[in-house]
């Protein structure tokens, strides 16, 4: 989720993918279940499983790293969900590794 800069203050390019006019605020918003791990992780695990074999464990932590998101046309939203993860994933096969998304 690379960062863009508006008038100083950063906000999630995903906020106007590709600089489009169709915002996808849903991503700052809780009730949605969207969110940095949920959105890009869950599915970086899911093609790691493909090419590497089923998750045995995980364990990892989430946060917020830009909580107000000062949009291009002036809207200033506060996001709700996470928009970073790190988690250690342990493999059936006995291998290990690490995935962090931002």
């Amino acid at each position: 989720m690379p960062l863009q800069q508006h008038n100083g203050q950063p906000y999630p390019y995903c906020a106007y993918p590709e600089g489009g006019i169709s915002p996808y605020l849903w991503l700052a918003d809780p009730a949605s279940g969207a969110g940095g791990w949920r959105n890009f992780g869950a599915h970086t695990v899911l093609f790691l499983t493909h090419l590497l074999g089923e998750v045995e464990q995980a364990v990892g932590a989430t946060r917020t790293g830009v909580p107000r998101w000062s949009l291009p046309d002036g809207t200033q939203l506060t996001a709700g969900t996470e928009d970073l993860g790190c988690a250690t994933l342990c493999l059936k096969n006995g291998a290990i590794g690490n995935i962090q998304t931002g």
